[in-house]
């Protein structure tokens, strides 16, 4: 394994404007403490934003459970107000969508702390603190991802509820 990617650089963002004119959205995604992609859409405009400064985001983000809702168990999100946190482009993620429909390109991003220091809660940063000890001790690390899952079943209505639950 090799250390996870750092920030990426301006001439990134220049040679993909360059060579892909036509592409006017990026989505901009993140992977949470459960494994799904989560993001948004910005501008062509606002990408040159996130490669200067950064863009803001609440930190709850990556802290979703597998349903979306915030666990209040961390003490996040309505606890604490959930507080921006900066999210900055990955290098050497910044590319075109070849299956969409329309011109469309993606970008990872990590978080950062508003004063710019690696949030402590991102996965990505906790990883890159892991590699970073064990690596001087000969050591290797091996990360995997635990997924969870519902089951859910359709009801007489057409809806989905939970598979353990009553279906109206």
């Amino acid at each position: 394994m090799t250390a996870p990617t750092d920030r990426a650089e301006l001439h990134e963002l220049e040679a993909f404007l360059h060579g892909y004119p036509a592409i006017q959205e990026i989505e901009i995604l993140v992977v949470d403490l459960s494994g799904i992609v989560r993001g948004k859409r910005i501008s062509r405009t606002e990408l040159r934003e996130l490669y200067l400064t950064g863009i803001k985001c609440c930190a709850s983000t990556i802290l979703l459970n597998s349903e979306g809702n915030i666990t209040a168990a961390l003490g996040l999100g309505l606890d604490d107000g959930d507080p921006d946190k900066l999210l900055y482009p990955v290098a050497d993620t910044l590319k075109p969508v070849a299956w969409s429909a329309v011109p469309l390109g993606q970008v990872m991003v990590s978080f950062l702390e508003i004063d710019g220091r690696p949030s402590a809660k991102h996965s990505r940063h906790v990883m890159r603190r892991v590699y970073q000890q064990v690596t001087p001790r000969c050591m290797s690390a091996c990360f995997a991802l635990c997924l969870e899952f519902s089951l859910y079943t359709l009801g007489e209505d057409g809806l989905p509820y939970p598979y353990c639950c009553a279906v109206p």
